[in-house]
């Protein structure tokens, strides 16, 4: 993946499929790009005149997350995080204790796993943060977006029958 810096605006080489962006990006065919790229940032040698264009840059304040997909599982009891790494592209698995680690403790140990992870954040759907205080178990409760440097997990956790636990308990 290249990167470019313009303006201390960071702008995303991405992926074409010979698709446009919605109308709050920039719209341009990859034939348009080629021009773009060989006359400002020389990302292009100026002798490759037939060069097939596979990607589109974008510049915005509101950049677009890549969706990614992040699951949580329960095994024996406890919540287990699969999260994709950015740096190595591969999956970790993060196991949590759902009443004593804290959203802040889930961020640290991803960072202390991949030393490529920059930024890192919790948000609910609807936009506001998450402390970094707040308990898994609470966490788990609804659905949460993961940010990680510019990637965006969207995290269904399952929803566990709590009622019945309860109920199962008080048989006993």
């Amino acid at each position: 993946m290249v990167f470019v810096t313009l303006a201390s605006t960071s702008c995303k080489i991405a992926q074409l499929s010979n698709k446009r962006f919605s109308s709050n990006f920039i719209h341009f065919q990859a034939s348009q790009l080629l021009p773009v790229l060989k006359g400002r940032f020389s990302l292009v040698p100026r002798s490759q005149t037939n060069l097939r264009v596979l990607s589109q840059s974008y510049c915005s304040s509101n950049l677009p997350y890549e969706q990614e997909e992040t699951t949580v599982q329960y095994r024996n009891g406890v919540p287990v995080v699969n999260v994709m790494l950015p740096s190595r592209d591969e999956r970790c698995l993060f196991t949590l204790r759902p009443l004593t680690d804290t959203v802040g403790t889930f961020l640290a140990m991803v960072k202390d796993e991949d030393g490529g992870v920059e930024h890192i954040s919790v948000y609910r759907k609807d936009g506001a943060k998450i402390s970094k205080a707040t308990t898994i178990d609470m966490l788990l409760h609804d659905d949460f977006d993961l940010i990680i440097n510019s990637r965006k997990f969207s995290v269904t956790p399952p929803k566990l029958d709590i009622q019945r636990d309860e109920e199962e308990t008080w048989l006993r």
